[in-house]
């Protein structure tokens, strides 16, 4: 027996926890290598013999902890199955020989996690590609930023409508919904989004550069979906087929994104986005894919506008 010269399992877990670690800090921490039962109690009567030893032996890649050492939200890298998660479900893409009980496995982790209310992220090699060269931001960045926006964007929303009850009461009835919509719901995800999630703060920080260089005409996207959505399953249009819109639904693989920026002295374009199915508390893909897009498109903009020609 001998020390082991790591604690993480592949050279790639290593490599995305010292590219997301330390953003959060100190009000969020992450840790490596968390054992299961640490982070869930685990209950003997809904659980078999077999998984309730394996979930007592295995660990999960990294927890984000909270004030008070609390765990927030999980992450499993999937280095083998090349899978993730899509609201506490495990998909698989590649079998690996090397471990043929690998969906059995990922599959508990996040069927109990979710169960007990720990939501578990799995990601893999597509999420931990960098979308932003510069900054060193991946997509794990944005998973996790979107899961920390949205808990302190329920929180400002309390704290804005406590603070503006009064006025807020006042009101017509027939005002109040278009009001609380605009000056609080929308100003606290805002506020929420460039706090935490490093993907919407860098976003709003290029946009705010682009115009500040030249005056920008137009911006536009357009979504992008794996596979490609059917004609029949757009609502109230021509042939609209339910059925269809549920197949191909909970048939999407990857959710995709193209925007472009109309500056003074041309356009530039993210190029087509994609950003896998995965999707749990607070963590929307359609999302997550808009707002790196978004970022690509700004960043090339800034890019043009700084160049001399």
């Amino acid at each position: 027996m001998k020390v082991r010269s790591t604690l993480f399992n592949s050279s790639s877990e290593a490599e995305l926890f010292q590219a997301v670690h330390g953003t959060w800090e100190p009000q969020y921490r992450l840790l490596p290598e968390i054992p299961f039962a640490n982070l869930v109690t685990l209950d003997e009567r809904k659980l078999s013999a077999a998984e309730l030893g394996f979930l007592n032996k295995t660990s999960v890649d990294f927890v984000l902890a909270g004030e008070g050492w609390q765990p927030l939200l999980a992450v499993e890298f999937d280095g083998l199955g090349h899978g993730y998660s899509r609201e506490g479900v495990y998909v698989q893409t590649a079998f690996t020989q090397r471990d043929p009980h690998r969906a059995w496995k990922l599959g508990l982790k996040a069927r109990v996690a979710a169960a007990a209310g720990l939501p578990l992220v799995i990601v893999s090699y597509d999420e931990k590609a960098i979308i932003d060269r510069e900054t060193g931001l991946t997509i794990v960045h944005g998973i996790i930023g979107q899961f920390l926006a949205d808990q302190h964007a329920v929180r400002r929303i309390n704290a804005l409508y406590k603070e503006q009850k009064d006025v807020i009461e006042a009101m017509p009835v027939d005002e109040r919904t278009d009001y609380v919509q605009d000056y609080v719901v929308i100003s606290a995800e805002v506020e929420a989004d460039i706090d935490w999630n490093p993907i919407c703060g860098l976003l709003s920080r290029l946009r705010a550069r682009a115009l500040d260089l030249a005056p920008i005409s137009r911006t536009g996207q357009l979504p992008l979906q794996d596979p490609p959505r059917p004609d029949n399953t757009t609502p109230y249009e021509p042939g609209f087929d339910g059925e269809a819109l549920l197949t191909w639904w909970r048939s999407i693989r990857r959710w995709g994104c193209e925007c472009w920026v109309d500056t003074g002295r041309g356009r530039v374009t993210s190029g087509p986005v994609w950003v896998r199915n995965i999707e749990g508390p607070g963590i929307s893909p359609i999302c997550l894919v808009n707002e790196i897009a978004e970022l690509m498109a700004w960043r090339a903009a800034v890019t043009f506008l700084e160049s001399p020609n």
